[in-house]
């Protein structure tokens, strides 16, 4: 790998996580590291710095301000977190650089802009990066893993159904909980309709493993499953288990 002052380093790569493109690689030299922020003391308006090497034209770095913190973004290729927006100028090349405050503290890493497909252009203004708490959770799991294992166990089965007075309301009813799986399950009974997970409406069980995919949740996590028992509506928690 060379650096911006055209010095090359032998690296290897620790591991790499296809979902979120992010990647560990050890550098075989000393080199100072940069310092992290933290993603909760980041405001909308504070002062943000994209670096990067965009359009092969060399290391840049191009400033604007904080628009989001938390920003979900609709399109379903990048549905599975949230992200940091920032007006900096992010062009093809910045993906992977830093985005840093005032401090020079990386709040984020550099990953995609809005684009206009039907003339082919950026949408000015409009730049995302992976928080910096999300991207080090996954640094440290596949510093510790070399992977990144999203598989986990749900220890029910249930199905689409109609339901409510008027059968117009859509629900998963669970025809099945296995108390025995790795899941630990037992606030949930068969003839449940499940409506909602942390908050999201669901109405398939590819919908709740979207739900685990946005909110990157791991075997040992908890979630929060929104149920209808005997017309009452109910919160439970389920524990992810293992597979």
């Amino acid at each position: 790998m060379r650096d911006s002052n055209g010095n090359d380093h032998q690296t290897s790569v620790i591991g790499y996580d296809f979902l979120t493109d992010l990647a560990v690689i050890k550098i075989n030299d000393n080199l100072k590291p940069i310092t992290f922020g933290k993603i909760e003391n980041v405001r909308v308006g504070d002062i943000s710095l994209a670096i990067g090497n965009p359009l092969g034209v060399g290391q840049t770095i191009t400033l604007g301000i904080v628009s989001a913190t938390d920003k979900e973004i609709s399109p379903e290729a990048y549905s599975y977190q949230r992200y940091v927006q920032t007006d900096a100028a992010i062009n093809p090349g910045n993906s992977g650089g830093p985005l840093v405050n005032s401090l020079g503290q990386v709040i984020g890493i550099n990953t995609f802009i809005f684009r206009d497909y039907e003339s082919n252009r950026g949408s000015v203004g409009i730049g995302f990066a992976i928080p910096i708490n999300f991207a080090k959770k996954i640094a440290d799991e596949l510093k510790l893993k070399g992977v990144i294992d999203r598989r986990v166990s749900i220890g029910f089965s249930a199905n689409r159904i109609l339901y409510g007075e008027n059968r117009d309301q859509v629900g998963l009813f669970i025809d099945k909980v296995d108390y025995s799986d790795t899941a630990r399950n037992e606030e949930l009974y068969r003839g449940d309709i499940i409506v909602a997970a942390e908050g999201y409406k669901v109405e398939s069980l590819d919908e709740i493993k979207a739900v685990l995919i946005k909110l990157d949740l791991r075997a040992g996590d908890d979630i929060k499953l929104t149920v209808v028992r005997e017309n009452d509506l109910l919160d439970v928690n389920l524990t992810l288990g293992e597979v």
